[in-house]
């Protein structure tokens, strides 16, 4: 027999044993036994044990052994089991809510055509857990034959059901939601709102607060959006809907990305192919629900491919180059693929006559992929306009906020107020150039042939300013009141002009403009008549044009207005506005050039005067001035 006090000695020794060789965590058993006194090297504590033990003690001994070998077992193979954390211990689950309508539940199998309990999930599940990944799906709804079957596909479910539920039946996601907190969202929906044909136009906006209102109640979840399958067979003539709607998808997903929010689109339209839907058109084969969960797992396992082709303008209005556009148009552009629809902005796109910025409303059409330029007011007749789309950083982007590679402009002329008489033809009038300096450039208008008249007319606000470029004479002398100046040169073309003309002004610091237009009349038809400018210069708001004495029937009369203000003119009284436009001016630093607008007439026999109202600013000094082009022969 022991005694009590060797016994609990030997139980002592017993634990103490144990504390010194429990293994650590994750420890093999190899090891540990390896650090024992009895198995491993020899150690002073071993060597003392062996002298120490005889009979009962050794095979306490022994018995302690065999329990610290069963212990590191135990540990070794199911430390969960038993509470203790290894540091191999398994991740969180992500808990990972499939949510939509039938193609997400998947239908029974009896459905008449293409029940596939499970859905998707069928196969994504084995593909995120062969990938290590650690997940739960949750909802309230549970079919299927993989080993996690939950989820909360509705079938029949369109995007406000799923947003708000049905009344009695449930509260859609804000009573889905609070009950499973998922941590990601995969979601696909959309499709009934087309087969029932719900107000399908909206249904991207539908979408959208949907989605706002998942991250209401999980902010720190992140939605997978994914495109809607294709609509084939006896549904096929609503595909076309199905595109327009992905369309929406993808500018949603933009929105929300550049709200900060965390979501992700997922192309599921595109992975289907033949024989991947049932024969109803609608509900995906095996096949094509086994494509589904290859691009959701491709999202969560990090490989979905990324966007990173730019867009491209794949086609405008009006055209580049186009003549004779009307004054109402509106200017468009349609991309490739949908855009961020913030980047659409008045600053990224943009229209100028001459070198005034046409105001105008900017809006971008999402189902069209179509960006819209409308301007405040009727643009003006016969005038050059540049339309300009923004590339590069800052500029336009598309729902991956991949950029416009670079810049696109063209240009286009709008049609005259009303054609010139029979024998005389409007070439073009070429862009404006205003500037501060001794010289510059200013552009032709293109399409000049050999006979053409071309006019070039200029203003500014310094009364010693006069104008001179080579092969140009003077048709009416710089003239204007105190702080105005204005002269018109006229050359008879040879044909070869193209480009721009170099045009200078020693006394330019007060800013001037100069713009050229170029007539088609009868060649050699002899030089036009000047009329001498007005002799009493207008400080009212009515600009007064002299008379002229004499028009021979088919002779092309024009008045020319210049103000030192640079906002634009009324209609005159006498003739329509045509080539040219009006408010042709500059803001460089605090100068402006005088704006300048011209009018034409067509009846022969006398004209007498004629007035110009400027809208505002009419204390500023003005001048009118008509000349009278002869006709051909």
């Amino acid at each position: 027999m022991i005694s009590g006090a060797r016994l609990l000695a030997v139980r002592h020794r017993r634990r103490t044993a144990l504390r010194a060789h429990e293994p650590l965590a994750g420890e093999p058993v190899s090891t540990l036994l390896s650090r024992h006194p009895k198995y491993g090297a020899p150690t002073r504590a071993g060597r003392a044990a062996r002298l120490s033990t005889s009979g009962p003690r050794r095979r306490l001994r022994r018995a302690s052994l065999v329990w610290l070998v069963l212990i590191a077992i135990v540990l070794q193979l199911a430390p969960a089991a038993i509470g203790v954390t290894s540091a191999a211990a398994a991740p969180t689950p992500v808990k990972i809510m499939p949510l939509g309508d039938s193609i997400t539940h998947g239908l029974a199998a009896n459905h008449y055509c293409c029940g596939v309990p499970g859905a998707y999930r069928i196969n994504l599940d084995p593909t995120l857990r062969n990938a290590g990944y650690a997940f739960d799906f949750v909802g309230s709804q549970s079919n299927g034959p993989q080993q996690d079957k939950h989820h909360e596909g509705r079938p029949g479910y369109r995007i406000d059901e799923i947003h708000n539920g049905k009344p009695g039946v449930n509260t859609g996601v804000n009573q889905w939601l609070p009950a499973r907190t998922p941590d990601v969202v995969l979601l696909l929906i959309g499709t009934n709102d087309i087969l029932q044909n719900r107000d399908v136009p909206n249904a991207p906006a539908r979408l959208s607060a949907l989605v706002d209102r998942i991250f209401a109640l999980r902010p720190a979840a992140k939605v997978y959006l994914a495109s809607i399958p294709p609509l084939v067979g006896p549904k096929a003539h609503l595909n076309s809907k199905v595109v327009t709607y992905n369309d929406g998808v993808e500018a949603v997903v933009a929105a929300k990305l550049a709200a900060g929010k965390q979501i992700q689109f997922v192309d599921v339209y595109s992975a289907f192919g033949a024989g991947d839907l049932g024969s109803d058109g609608v509900h995906p084969t095996r096949a094509g629900h086994d494509k589904i969960a290859a691009v959701w797992g491709d999202a969560l396992l990090g490989s979905q491919p990324v966007d990173t082709t730019e867009p491209t303008v794949t086609s405008r209005s009006p055209l580049s180059g186009a003549t004779g556009v009307a004054t109402s148009a509106n200017v468009t552009a349609t991309f490739s693929e949908p855009l961020n629809p913030t980047t659409v902005t008045s600053t990224n796109v943009t229209l100028t006559g001459g070198s005034s910025a046409v105001a105008a409303s900017v809006t971008y059409d999402n189902p069209t992929r179509t960006v819209t330029l409308d301007p405040s007011a009727a643009l003006q007749p016969g005038i050059t306009y540049t339309a300009f789309l923004n590339g590069g950083t800052g500029g336009i982007a598309d729902a991956a906020n991949n950029v416009l590679a670079d810049d696109v402009t063209w240009t286009f002329t709008t049609a005259e107020s009303q054609p010139p008489p029979a024998g005389w033809a409007h070439v073009g009038t070429g862009l404006l150039a205003s500037v501060t300096t001794a010289s510059t450039n200013v552009a032709y208008p293109s399409g000049i042939a050999a006979g053409d008249l071309l006019l070039l007319g200029c203003q500014g606000r310094n009364n010693n300013m006069n104008w001179s470029a080579s092969g140009f004479g003077t048709l009416v002398a710089p003239t204007g009141p105190s702080g105005l100046r204005f002269e018109l040169l006229s050359k008879w073309a040879t044909g070869g002009e193209s480009g721009s003309l170099a045009v200078s002004n020693a006394t330019g610091l007060n800013g001037w403009s100069c713009s050229i237009t170029a007539m088609r009349g009868g060649i050699g038809s002899g030089d036009p008549v000047a009329a001498t400018p007005s002799s009493q210069f207008a400080t009212t708001r009515t600009m007064v044009a002299p008379g002229a004495a004499t028009v021979p029937a088919g002779a092309l009369v024009t008045r020319w207005y210049a103000s030192s203000d640079d906002n634009a003119h009324g209609s005159p009284s006498d003739g329509v506005l045509a080539y040219g436009g009006t408010a042709y001016h500059t803001t460089t630093g605090v100068h402006h050039g005088a704006s300048m607008s011209y009018a034409v007439q067509y009846s022969a026999g006398s004209r007498g005067l004629a007035t110009m109202v400027q809208d505002v600013n009419y204390s500023d000094p003005s001048v009118g001035v008509t000349v009278v082009l002869q006709p051909g022969p």
